[in-house]
């Protein structure tokens, strides 16, 4: 959690809420959460985890429904179909997979709702490209995508997080985190961060927004 700059008052965003760890952890830091989490299960532990709000749905441009693809370890989800087969057959995660039905909400329209973020966390298996397109003209301030780089097993994953960069563009600046934890790059332009990705496994991605940005 130490490589996210998140400050006390903030009103922060968790897409992919998980079992809400993310959510846990920002709330600790004096944030106030809305987290999104289509999985039913996890809703609960996500309140019990201090979140202010919590969407029983999936963020994307995809409109009104969408199937979620869920493993027999089911912290293992994801909507992006390539990514679910080829996850499969490297890692065996998604042998015993069950598909539900759940509701979708665009980025823009949560937005619209709840007023503008000051942070937003988006880990959604490679769904990253659909839910910056759900932003419409929206350019949030500060944002982290887990990304895969070439040294992944994952291509789908890979070809997902030069997407979601081509799609954010020169109107962020980005830092590459490895495994969540620690930083393997400096701040990068849309250009350098697109060069970097093939020399890199996973983690998260912060992008901020060029006027939001300090060093």
């Amino acid at each position: 959690m130490s490589i996210y700059p998140l400050k006390s008052g903030w009103k922060v965003l968790d897409i992919g809420a998980n079992v809400g760890s993310w959510t846990r952890e920002a709330v600790r830091l004096g944030c106030t959460v809305v987290s999104c989490e289509p999985i039913a299960k996890y809703r609960q532990s996500i309140l019990d985890a201090g979140a202010a709000i919590v969407l029983p749905v999936a963020v994307s441009d995809i409109a009104d429904q969408i199937t979620l693809n869920v493993g027999a370890d089911d912290r293992f989800s994801s909507v992006h179909a390539a990514w679910v087969k080829e996850a499969d057959s490297v890692f065996g995660w998604y042998q015993d997979v069950r598909q539900y039905t759940v509701d979708t909400m665009r980025l823009d329209r949560i937005i619209a709702v709840y007023g503008e973020f000051d942070f937003i966390k988006c880990d959604v298996e490679g769904a990253e490209p659909s839910v910056i397109r759900s932003l419409g003209e929206h350019r949030p301030k500060r944002m982290s995508l887990e990304y895969h780089g070439g040294k992944c097993l994952l291509q789908s994953m890979h070809n997902s997080t030069y997407e979601a960069l081509e799609l954010l563009g020169s109107d962020y600046v980005y830092r590459y985190a490895a495994e969540s934890s620690y930083y393997v790059s400096d701040w990068l332009t849309y250009r350098e961060a697109a060069a970097m990705l093939p020399e890199l496994d996973w983690g998260d991605c912060l992008a901020f927004r060029t006027d939001a940005w300090e060093k």
